[in-house]
């Protein structure tokens, strides 16, 4: 199918028309304050004189093309969030295994600490650590925190 396109075009000393690529082309503000362009150093070592809008019948599969090459880098809904995501895990991952020499696994006990240390009172402040005697396991955890 095709449809009806105006493009920014520039043009070479010869006269033949060149599709604008990268920082060859710069937008300005004339007199007025209307929005225009016009060529960049960069245009200028291209070879590009001038520029010109032109009007032509395209292809729009092939238009497609171009402008998500040249325009849009292919970028898709995945093109954005790759970066973010891949962030993401890597501070995830940091933060689950980095933590690990920081004596963050001091701070957990484990069950068995908890049993040794006796039971509690209802505000988790362990009043002293004993052994641990016939059904005192039941009550072991009952108000112990973990330091």
């Amino acid at each position: 199918m095709q449809s009806k396109y105006t493009m920014l075009e520039g043009v070479t000393a010869k006269g033949s028309p060149v599709f604008l690529l990268g920082d060859q082309v710069e937008r300005v503000a004339d007199v007025n304050g209307k929005p225009g362009y016009r060529l960049t150093d960069e245009g200028v070592k291209a070879g590009l004189v001038r520029l010109e809008w032109v009007t032509g019948q395209y292809n729009d599969r092939g238009m497609h093309t171009l402008l998500g090459r040249w325009v849009f880098k292919h970028d898709d809904i995945w093109g954005y969030m790759a970066r973010p995501f891949y962030f993401s895990l890597a501070f995830l991952v940091v933060a689950l295994f980095g933590s690990e020499g920081q004596g963050a696994s001091d701070a957990v006990q484990t069950w068995p600490q908890v049993a040794r240390a006796g039971a509690g009172d209802d505000f988790g402040v362990q009043r002293e650590a004993g052994p641990v005697e016939g059904d005192a396991c039941a009550t072991a955890g009952r108000g112990a925190v973990h330091q």
